[in-house]
C-alpha cells in the first residue's frame, strides 16, 4: 500500500491512514499527515492540502532558529501551531554546528534517547501528541512535520502509531520509509562533502542527517523499554497521557473492517 502523497514542493509526506492495528481495525485515511518541512510548499501543494486533505492544524516541531530561517508556507484554514520537541537542549543550533555535536556524539542515537528521556522533551511530547489526540477529525487532518520529517517527526509518528495500537515492526516500516525518498539526496551530499575536503566519516555523518536509520528509533525504544518497561507506561509516566485521551483518539480515528 503507497502511503505517499505526492507533492511539488513538499517532500517526505505520507498519510498514516490505511495501517492496520493489532485488534484488525484500520486508521482513517485524510486523518493524519507527517511530512518535511512546508517552506518550499507551492499554490497547487497548498490548495491540495486545503481542499483534498482539509488540513485543520499544523505542528511545527522545529526550533525557533530553523522556523525563523525556513517559514512555513501559509495555508489557508489552518491553525498554525509550533511545538518545538527542544526547547532548550540544541535549540538554536545551526547546521555547522549540529554537525559538529554529531561527530562528537558519535551519531544521531544519543538524540533519541535524549528526546525519549529528557524532560523538557517528554512535556513536549505531551502537548505535541494531546493536540493530535484531541483533534475532532470529522472536521478535518491534522499535519506535524520538522525539517526532513524523519526525527522529531519520526518519532512523533510512532508515538501515534503505538497509542494506536499498530504493531511495533509495522512502526518500524513506517519510520524506514523516509529513506526511499532521502536516500538520493544524502548521497549526494556525501559527494559533495567528498569534493569538499572532508573525510569520509565527516561526510558520512551529514548522509546520516538524511537518513532514518533503524539503529536510531532502536536507541529510543531501548530507552522507553529500559525506563518504562512498555510503551503504555511510557505514555502515562513518561509522556503524562491520560488513557481516556488515547481512548477517545482510537474511537475517532479507527474504523471498523
Amino acid at each position: 500500500m503507497n502511503r505517499a502523497i505526492i507533492f511539488e514542493g513538499i517532500s517526505n509526506a505520507r498519510d498514516l491512514g490505511g495501517l492496520k492495528t493489532k485488534d484488525g481495525r484500520t486508521i482513517r485515511s485524510h486523518a493524519l499527515i507527517r511530512s518535511a518541512k512546508l517552506s518550499s510548499a507551492n499554490h497547487r501543494d497548498e490548495k491540495k492540502l486545503k481542499d483534498e486533505y482539509r488540513l485543520k492544524k499544523i505542528i511545527d516541531l522545529r526550533t525557533p532558529a530553523e522556523r525563523m530561517e525556513r517559514p512555513d508556507a501559509f495555508i489557508d484554514g489552518a491553525e498554525y501551531l509550533p511545538i518545538p520537541v527542544f526547547k532548550s537542549a540544541i535549540e538554536g543550533v545551526s547546521h555547522e554546528e549540529e554537525t559538529k555535536l554529531l561527530e562528537k556524539a558519535g551519531g544521531l542515537a544519543p538524540f533519541y534517547h535524549l528526546m525519549v528521556t529528557d524532560e523538557n522533551c517528554r512535556r513536549n511530547f505531551h502537548t505535541i501528541l494531546s493536540t493530535i489526540f484531541s483533534f475532532p477529525y470529522e472536521q478535518g487532518s491534522v499535519l506535524w512535520h520538522c525539517t526532513e520529517g524523519k526525527d522529531r517527526c519520526g518519532l512523533v509518528s510512532a508515538f501515534v502509531l503505538l497509542a494506536l495500537g499498530v504493531d511495533l515492526d509495522e512502526v518500524r516500516k513506517d519510520y524506514d520509509l523516509t529513506n526511499l525518498v532521502n536516500e538520493k539526496k544524502a548521497a549526494a551530499y556525501y559527494e559533495q562533502m567528498l569534493k569538499d575536503g572532508k573525510t569520509q566519516q565527516q561526510a558520512g555523518y551529514v548522509r546520516d542527517m538524511f537518513l532514518a536509520k533503524p539503529e536510531y528509533l532502536e536507541t529510543a525504544i531501548e530507552a522507553i523499554k529500559k525506563n518504562y518497561n512498555d510503551f503504555d507506561t511510557y505514555f502515562e509516566k513518561g509522556l503524562y497521557l491520560d488513557r481516556k485521551l488515547i481512548e477517545q483518539f482510537k474511537s475517532s480515528i479507527l474504523l471498523n473492517d
